[in-house]
């Protein structure tokens, strides 16, 4: 997902910290880690920010739906 001027990959099994791109440098950096593990969810730009949306946590196949949004 893009904001502003950088790109940013996340989620995935287990908790892994944001993946930042700056396409001005050509260089990748790490981000602060997400709370808890998320998966399989929307990622969304809201006012600069990135919002998750519908996300869920833990390990198949006992994953539970995330009750609340990630800003």
């Amino acid at each position: 997902m893009k904001i502003a001027d950088r790109f940013y990959a996340l989620g995935g099994r287990r908790v892994q910290p944001v993946d930042v791109f700056n396409p001005a440098t050509k260089a990748w950096t790490k981000g602060k880690p997400p709370p808890l593990e998320l998966h399989h969810f929307q990622a969304l730009d809201w006012d600069g920010k990135v919002l998750v949306a519908g996300a869920f946590t833990g390990k198949f196949p006992a994953e539970t739906p995330v009750p609340k949004f990630y800003l």
